[in-house]
């Protein structure tokens, strides 16, 4: 018993797709200022990007 080509590459194409189907979402902006917030940031919103956190160094308090 011999499996053809084509359908061996089917299967193939089949599992490729059904493995990227499983990737997870990236983060929210909402998650991250959540993020940036509960770990003592500062967001800061930006028109042109998305925003971004910031934190004060240790030595400038």
């Amino acid at each position: 018993m011999t499996i053809s080509a084509s359908r061996l590459a089917l299967a193939a194409l089949l599992l490729l797709f059904a493995g990227c189907m499983a990737e997870p979402q990236g983060y929210t902006q909402q998650d991250l200022q959540a993020r940036c917030l509960m770990t003592g940031g500062v967001w800061h919103p930006n028109a042109l990007r998305d925003g971004f956190c910031e934190y004060q160094s240790p030595g400038f308090l």
